[in-house]
């Protein structure tokens, strides 16, 4: 087996005091203000099982001192942090080279939605880091240590995001380790479902519930998709992932495609494009493969993945900080973090922006509460 590449470590590293730097510079989202009213509130939101809510309730202990970006996402900037090294670690023990490892660690920390999910306080970092876990036992040898560490991935992903239910089932029934690593698996899982029932049958009417359908509504549905995805994750990636190496192990192969037909199928029985962050654990397989096939890939190929890749978010991460881009602020996504702290008004027409977002905003920056004690009265009432 290689050597723990040290120059991978390094470039790994790097991305922590960069997105610390995001997560000072910017505003909580609406999400984040919303998970963390409902952590102040003590109300157990049905959206999400509560992983997020008790890391926040644990962070939100830091001193006053601390800024409220700061103690709201230093769970994730820390997962964010292991997702990269596990990725890293992980390429390492399926034989891949120094060159291999330095690639495994510039796409999981610094491609966009690594960066994005390694500062943001969401359910993602949890998932992806349980996803990226279970890969990681499946590199081990099979003794009651490995098992247990696929049972506690199993569970704390699960209790994070409802979306490591079909990857627990997965990996329960392609994983090539033995009888033990299995019901493990198994057992993680029936262990977290009291707490991700109502979670469960909130995200399945969100994401599979027909609306307004139509042929070209469809096709711009699914356009949308598979577009944020390229976009998220670099054209490069699954041009080099999805090829021979992804398809030699069977769980690469059904973790892929099982959350790639969830998500097609959300768009297609919806109409509507899925949130993109929906299908990132099913990233995991891919861009362990992308990293193992990098060495061999064209000059071309390496170069379009730099600037594609990091190039690319370093840059929207600082419009992100300080926009600078030529964008509408009512087009922006990015306008989701800012102006909040400040009482600045109007962001309700800002992409992404729901119902709940400016009232969690004022509950977490002003301390008025009414309105989103309101909303989760009505919400958790329904």
């Amino acid at each position: 087996m290689p050597r723990l590449d040290r120059f991978a470590i390094a470039i790994l590293t790097a991305s922590l005091p960069f997105r610390l730097l995001l997560a000072l510079a910017t505003d909580l989202t609406p999400d984040e203000a919303y998970y963390l009213s409902a952590t102040r509130l003590g109300v157990t939101v049905p959206d999400h099982p509560p992983l997020t809510v008790w890391l926040l309730a644990a962070s939100d202990r830091l001193p006053a001192a601390c800024p409220i970006e700061l103690r709201t996402r230093l769970p994730s900037l820390l997962l964010g942090t292991l997702v990269a090294a596990l990725v890293v670690d992980l390429v390492r023990r399926r034989g891949g080279t120094s060159h291999a490892q330095r690639w495994a660690a510039i796409f999981g920390s610094w491609l966009i939605l690594p960066l994005a999910g390694g500062f943001l306080a969401t359910p993602d970092a949890p998932a992806f880091l349980a996803a990226v876990a279970l890969l990681h036992a499946e590199e081990q040898r099979s003794n009651p240590g490995a098992a247990a560490t696929a049972a506690l991935a199993t569970f704390g992903g699960l209790i994070g995001k409802v979306i490591l239910a079909p990857i627990a089932l997965v990996f329960i029934l392609f994983s090539r380790r033995g009888w033990m690593h299995k019901v493990a698996i198994l057992l993680g899982l029936i262990a977290a479902s009291p707490l991700c029932l109502r979670s469960f049958r909130f995200q399945l009417v969100h994401a599979y519930s027909p609306l307004a359908w139509s042929i070209p509504a469809v096709g711009v549905a699914l356009g949308a998709a598979v577009a944020a995805q390229v976009g998220l994750w670099t054209p490069v990636v699954p041009f080099v992932g999805l090829r021979r190496s992804l398809w030699e192990r069977p769980v690469d192969r059904a973790l892929a495609l099982a959350l790639t037909a969830l998500f097609l199928g959300s768009a297609l029985i919806r109409a509507v494009p899925p949130e993109p962050n929906w299908i990132a654990p099913a990233w995991s397989a891919v861009i362990v493969a992308a990293s193992l096939g990098m060495p061999a890939a064209s000059s071309l190929v390496r170069r379009a993945a730099i600037a594609l890749g990091p190039v690319l978010a370093v840059v929207l991460s600082t419009h992100a900080i300080q926009p600078w881009l030529p964008i509408a602020r009512s087009k922006d996504p990015s306008a989701r973090l800012h102006g909040w702290s400040t009482g600045q008004e109007g962001n309700e027409s800002i992409p992404g922006v729901g119902a709940y977002g400016p009232a969690a905003e004022r509950c977490v920056y002003r301390g008025e509460c009414k309105n989103i004690s309101e909303y989760f009265r009505d919400f958790t009432a329904e």
